[in-house]
C-alpha cells in the first residue's frame, strides 16, 4: 500500500484533539509526534480502522514530513516572499470555507424555499414552447425553393424528399425528424423561423444557416413540461444555498470601509 505525504493540518482541520499527554510514536529531531496524531491522520485519509501495519505506514509518512519541514525552516524556505504569500492565501480560503459552513449549519435552507424556486421556475418554464420539426438541409436556394414547391404541389412527400434529398443525413433517413425540442436547441435562423411557424405547416421560404438552406416544417407545438419537483429538488436546494451565500457574502461587502487607490 502506498502513502502520499499529508499534511497534519487535514487532521486538525477535521477537528481532531491531540491529549497533552498522549503516548508518543515516534520523535524527530526532539519534535514530538503522538500515536493519537498518528490516528488521526489515518482517519483525515479514510482510514478510521486502519490495522498496526497501515498505521506504520501512516507513521512513517508523518516522520518523513516532518523531517522535511525541519529541512525546509532550518533553509529558511519559510521565510520566502512567495511562501509567505501563499501561506497567507491558504489561510484566507481555509477562514472563508470555515465562515461559510458555519453560516449555512445556522442558516440551513428550508423547503419552503426550495419549494417557492420551483414554483418560480416552473411557471418560467411553462411559459416556453417546444417544437416538432422536420426539416430537409440542401446546399443551395433554388433546391430548396423547388422542393417546398414540390412539397406544397403534393408531387412528393416531406419524408421522401428529405431521405432522397437531404444534407443531414441522420435526420434525412427518419424523414427528416428532428424530434421534440425548444427552438433554442437550434442556430439562430432555423430557431427564429421556427418561432414564426405555424403548426402543422411548411414554412414557405428556404432559411438560410451556416449549413446551408433549410426547408422546415412545424409539425406540432406544445408548452415545455416541467421535471417533477422531486427530480430537482436537490439541484434547486444547491440553487437556493448558493444564492443565499452569495447575498450574505454581498451583505459582508457592503458594510466593509473600502477605499480604492
Amino acid at each position: 500500500m502506498t502513502l502520499s505525504i499529508k499534511p497534519l493540518i487535514i487532521a486538525i482541520a477535521l477537528g481532531a484533539s491531540f491529549p497533552a499527554m498522549a503516548q508518543d510514536a515516534a520523535i524527530v529531531n526532539g519534535k514530538t509526534i503522538t500515536q493519537a496524531e498518528v490516528n488521526a491522520t489515518a482517519e483525515a485519509m479514510g482510514m478510521k480502522d486502519a490495522d498496526a501495519e497501515t498505521k506504520k505506514k501512516v507513521l512513517e509518512n508523518l516522520i518523513t514530513q516532518t523531517a522535511l519541514e525541519q529541512e525546509a525552516e532550518k533553509l529558511g524556505v519559510d521565510k520566502d516572499k512567495d511562501f509567505q504569500m501563499a501561506l497567507e492565501n491558504a489561510r484566507a480560503n481555509l477562514l472563508i470555507s470555515a465562515l461559510v459552513k458555519q453560516w449555512e449549519e445556522k442558516n440551513p435552507v428550508k423547503d419552503a424555499d426550495v419549494k417557492a424556486k420551483y414554483d418560480e421556475l416552473s411557471v418560467k418554464v411553462g411559459s416556453r414552447q417546444e417544437y416538432n420539426v422536420r426539416h430537409i438541409l440542401v446546399k443551395d436556394e433554388a433546391t430548396a425553393k423547388k422542393l417546398i414547391a414540390d412539397i406544397k404541389a403534393k408531387k412528393i412527400s416531406f419524408a421522401d424528399a428529405a431521405k432522397k434529398s437531404s444534407e443531414d443525413k441522420g435526420s434525412g433517413a427518419e424523414g427528416g425528424e428532428l424530434g421534440w425540442a425548444p427552438a433554442s436547441r437550434y442556430v439562430p435562423e432555423f430557431a427564429k423561423a421556427v418561432e414564426a411557424g405555424k403548426k402543422g405547416e411548411l414554412i414557405a421560404e428556404p432559411v438560410k444557416s451556416e449549413f446551408g438552406y433549410h426547408v422546415i416544417e412545424v409539425v406540432d407545438t406544445r408548452p415545455i413540461k416541467a421535471p417533477a419537483f422531486e427530480e430537482v429538488k436537490a439541484q434547486l436546494t444547491d440553487q437556493v444555498r448558493q444564492e443565499a451565500m452569495l447575498k450574505y457574502a454581498k451583505e459582508i461587502r457592503d458594510k466593509a470601509k473600502v477605499e480604492i487607490k
